[in-house]
């Protein structure tokens, strides 16, 4: 978890072609600033009863899941979209860096908003849970203010 983290850099830290454990380093005492001992045990506790398939078959189905996109009538997704990302996730930078806006529109007709949030990595919502909460609530709104009159909103259903 650590190493996915915004407090940790593993990426570009080590020479080309060290192994990703070899990288690791010995993480620092919990608790961290975004996870304590219970959380983690929490998770070891369940991977442990259940294992961690759904992790490991969504990579799995990797090539399914791109062929099942290939095949799909349409590409472009009509519904609204808000892309919300830390700074320094360093595999969305690898992966898309600059290009990042281009490649949304070309897949989604109703991109909203690009939001970062300052702080945190690949595991914002753990690490910046407030402000990604924070996030969703602006995106709710917005879509409620533009919901057609006449039909409940949410402030219909926030009010019950």
């Amino acid at each position: 978890m650590l190493s996915s983290s915004g407090d940790f850099s593993l990426l570009y830290a080590h020479a080309t072609g060290t192994a990703y454990r070899d990288a690791l380093p010995e993480p620092p005492r919990l608790p961290w600033s975004w996870i304590d001992e219970w959380e983690i045990e929490s998770y070891v506790s369940d991977y442990s009863r259940s294992g961690f398939h759904g992790g490991i078959n969504w990579y799995l189905a990797a090539d399914s899941n791109w062929e099942y996109r290939r095949r799909r009538g349409t590409n472009v997704t009509a519904v609204p979209l808000y892309f919300t990302a830390s700074e320094a996730d360093v595999q969305l930078a690898e992966q898309h860096g600059a290009r990042l806006g281009a490649q949304l529109a070309q897949s989604h007709a109703d991109v909203r908003a690009l939001r970062t949030i300052q702080g945190g990595g690949y595991l914002l919502a753990m690490e910046r849970a407030r402000e990604v909460s924070e996030t969703f609530i602006e995106f709710l709104r917005e879509l409620d203010s533009t919901h057609p009159a006449g039909t409940p909103g949410l402030a219909s259903v926030t009010a019950r």
